[in-house]
């Protein structure tokens, strides 16, 4: 039964945060009063709401108030080293009405949230660049890219992957490709600005736009997880015909096979949020080797990044 009503105890936590329960509470004690004053709250519901909280142990309750428990106030009141308030509210606004549907994802192995509204895409990549930091950062400092000169990111967000790269190397020019509403995004973002000349930013669509070519690299990062496999084996024919003759395609992404009787829980779940989102799946690198081998690459390695995060690196066949 606790398993089973999850999914109350998750849409609380959401709206706690959105509403602002836990940047209202603070480290200090605070009374109800208090904190339905600065929520704009009826008195009766923050109470329901601190009262769950307080049974999740994310307050705590003493003498008739209330304080955050010391990691909720390091990581959802933007107060802490790191704010993850952006991926609860992925989970609430996009993730949370796509299971409402999952039950056709699984009978039909087809996406049921595919189409995002501006918001929705705003909320998505910055959850998105959030928990793939950890994977830029690794990625920048395992891969050698000093024997390429020009990178093609497909499906790069708002950059994640590009700032971690282009500070370390400094003679890399870099190319990131994605839908016009997340370029859009890009472009304006100061961080990206700050490398000048050496980024350019393409709002396109993979699949069906053309593309630039002339990459000796071609970075794919938690992109491919997105798409079934027939697409995923379009994507990367594609890509081949726009790199050099010794160019390389790297595929970062929560690769399963790594350790089957215990895998991560984040590959678990991302299974299924893949699955609802793009009709995708968590992939083996053997199933990904045989696509390379189909669409004219040679794998060559796959190194370990931050788990459960891994990279596959294949050269031009």
């Amino acid at each position: 039964m606790l398993v089973a009503h999850g999914y109350m105890a998750a849409k609380i936590v959401f709206l706690a945060s959105e509403v602002g329960v836990f940047a209202a509470v603070g480290a200090g004690r605070t009374t109800l009063e208090e904190i339905a004053e600065a929520c704009h709250l009826p008195l009766r519901t923050t109470r329901m709401l601190a009262d769950a909280l307080v049974m999740f142990r994310l307050l705590e309750y003493e003498d008739r108030r209330y304080r955050n428990a010391p990691d909720v106030e390091e990581f959802l009141t933007g107060r802490g080293p790191l704010d993850i308030r952006p991926v609860l509210q992925y989970f609430d606004k996009i993730s949370f009405p796509a299971w409402v549907d999952a039950e056709t994802a699984v009978r039909t192995g087809q996406a049921v949230r595919s189409e995002l509204g501006p918001d929705e895409i705003a909320a998505f990549e910055k959850a998105v660049a959030l928990v793939t930091m950890p994977g830029a950062t690794a990625l920048a400092n395992e891969y050698d890219f000093r024997p390429h000169r020009r990178v093609l990111d497909v499906g790069g967000g708002t950059g994640t992957f590009l700032t971690a790269v282009l500070a370390r190397y400094d003679h890399l020019t870099w190319t990131l490709l994605d839908l016009p509403p997340v370029a859009d995004m890009v472009r304006t973002d100061p961080a990206i600005a700050e490398f000048g000349d050496r980024v350019e930013v393409i709002g396109a669509d993979a699949f069906t736009d053309p593309l630039p070519g002339g990459f000796d690299a071609i970075l794919v990062a938690h992109f491919l997880h997105l798409f079934p496999p027939e697409r995923n084996l379009d994507l990367l024919g594609r890509l081949r015909g726009v790199t050099t003759e010794d160019g390389r395609v790297l595929l970062v992404d929560w690769w399963t096979g790594t350790d089957p009787v215990t895998p991560h829980p984040n590959a678990v779940f991302g299974a299924w949020e893949f699955l609802l989102l793009g009709g995708g799946d968590t992939y083996c690198p053997d199933e990904v080797e045989r696509w390379l081998s189909q669409t004219g690459w040679r794998a060559v390695e796959h190194l370990p990044l931050v788990a459960p995060m891994s990279l596959l690196v294949a050269e031009a066949a």
